[in-house]
């Protein structure tokens, strides 16, 4: 239950990332923002996952977190 309020959490985190966006313009902090919140999302579906079958967490999160934190630093 907690991990799926969490994932709520992320959710309306990240629509109100897009309304700043939106509304304010994009920024820097603000694409970073939204990298956090996509790194901690993979985690959550990840760990919700790993509640019924047998699969890393840690893996695919540090996967998806350097990956996009490379593609984050060419910005």
């Amino acid at each position: 239950l907690l991990c799926l309020l969490t994932l709520l959490l992320i959710l309306c985190a990240g629509g109100r990332m897009a309304l700043y966006i939106s509304v304010y313009g994009f920024t820097a902090k603000r694409l970073q923002a939204a990298w956090a919140l996509l790194v901690l999302a993979v985690a959550g579906v990840r760990f919700l996952l790993s509640l019924w079958k047998q699969c890393s967490i840690l893996r695919p999160t540090v996967l998806v977190g350097a990956v996009s934190f490379a593609l984050l630093c060419l910005y």
